[in-house]
């Protein structure tokens, strides 16, 4: 035992002692980190409020855009929608007027023609008023275009009848050929109702328009002269203005249109000489188209009433007309603007029954 405890004493005696070790305390401040966090804690805090607000927002503006979006898809009313659609419509289409009207102008009123033309307005052609027709059956079936009490036509009539110069023929011309027979038909109209012998010619089978005027037949006429099938006399169509002044009118004829030569236009001038002869005023309805022919032209004077419509013919073909008929001799009397709505020539079914009323109206009052 003495022994054991030996070895085991020299045993500790080797061991070395190891020193205690000191315990480090912390010296660090952390009220600094502690506001730090409060002072974010406050900032993540009104972040948090400010983004719920906005989110609100967002979500009443939705609604308001749903709501207006609800009502301009079901609840507006079809008038309104129309209402709407009419003001763009009329909007866009004034642009597009405008802007069309100032690359090419139209004639707007008298003066500026007579700027264009370079010729005296005599008369502007307006829609006139309603005139009850007479209770005589003789006046309901007149032709509906022909207007003997108008100012405008007996005004163009007294410029032609009462220059110095008289004027034996007279041809009326233009672009549209319609406004041109309407013309030379109230002016042939107004000359016959004047009790001057007159005969109307209509130089244009094309368009036929002066039967259409007058309620007359188209064949035969004009162009049957000029092909040599029909004589003056057998083509030309009597007819009365009012109840008792007689008009001459040689329609146009249809469905044929005869190339001019030399002997044709001989013939037609002497037969025109011929008529001079016969009649006191002779209105001519051409297009002038046919009157440019100058050469190959039968118009058997050089008097013209050129003819316009107001915000329909364009300035620039206006004088582009004068300027060609004076090229070739053509002496312009006066200009004629039409200032309503076109007119509407009758069909050939109402023109042929307007024709059988007066015929048997004729019938009757012969038997009588």
């Amino acid at each position: 035992a003495d022994r054991r405890r030996g070895e085991l004493r020299a045993q500790l005696n080797l061991l070395k002692p190891v020193a205690p070790v000191a315990l480090v305390t912390s010296t660090v401040d952390t009220m600094m980190y502690l506001t730090r966090r409060t002072e974010s804690e406050k900032i993540r805090f009104g972040a948090t409020q400010e983004l719920q607000s906005i989110r609100a927002k967002n979500a009443q503006i939705d609604q308001q855009i749903a709501r207006a979006r609800s009502v301009a898809n079901i609840d507006a009313p079809p008038l309104a929608m129309l209402a709407a659609a009419t003001i763009l419509a009329l909007a866009v289409g004034f642009a597009v007027a405008f802007g069309y009207e100032l690359r090419q102008p139209h004639i707007a009123d008298s003066r500026e023609a007579e700027q264009f033309a370079r010729a005296r307005v005599i008369t502007t052609v307006k829609p006139s008023e309603v005139v009850e027709r007479a209770r005589r059956r003789s006046d309901e079936n007149a032709p509906p275009l022909i207007d003997v009490v108008s100012e405008n036509y007996k005004n163009l009539y007294l410029h032609i009848a009462g220059s110095e110069t008289p004027v034996p023929v007279i041809t009326v011309t233009g672009e549209e050929p319609v406004i041109v027979a309407a013309v030379a038909a109230n002016l042939a109209a107004v000359a016959a109702y004047e009790a001057r012998s007159t005969l109307l010619v209509d130089v244009d089978p094309t368009t036929s328009t002066i039967a259409g005027v007058l309620r007359l037949r188209a064949n035969p006429g004009f162009a049957d002269v000029m092909a040599g099938s029909t004589q003056w006399p057998e083509a030309i169509v009597p007819t009365t203005i009012g109840r008792d002044r007689p008009l001459d009118v040689l329609p146009s004829g249809t469905g044929r249109v005869v190339h001019a030569d030399g002997p044709t236009i001989s013939a037609m001038k002497g037969g025109f000489e011929r008529m001079k002869r016969r009649y006191d005023f002779i209105v001519i309805a051409a297009p002038i188209s046919f009157v440019q022919r100058d050469a190959l032209s039968i118009i058997p004077g050089p008097d013209v009433v050129l003819c316009g419509r107001i915000a329909r013919t364009k300035t620039q073909d206006f004088a582009a007309a004068a300027e060609s008929l004076r090229g070739i001799n053509m002496h312009i009397h006066g200009l004629v603007l039409w200032d309503d709505e076109l007119p509407r020539i009758e069909t050939a079914e109402v023109r042929d029954q307007a024709i059988s009323a007066q015929a048997n109206l004729r019938f009757a009052g012969e038997s009588t």
